[in-house]
């Protein structure tokens, strides 16, 4: 796991690798796709980084 390109939000990227790891060795490599068990963690990063570079949705 690396560091976020804004570093404000290296902790949440460092939180959703760990969830994203996780559920891809644990269940999308035998057959699960579902994919909804970090999607909160994944926004809550997004925005911190759109925040960091001034985007707005």
């Amino acid at each position: 796991m690396s560091s976020s390109i804004a570093p404000e939000c290296t902790n949440l990227k460092k939180r959703y690798d760990a969830c994203f790891n996780e559920w891809y060795t644990g269940k999308f490599l035998k057959g699960d796709t579902d994919d909804s068990q970090c999607a909160e963690l994944f926004q809550e990063y997004r925005k911190c980084v759109q925040k960091h570079y001034g985007i707005r949705n």
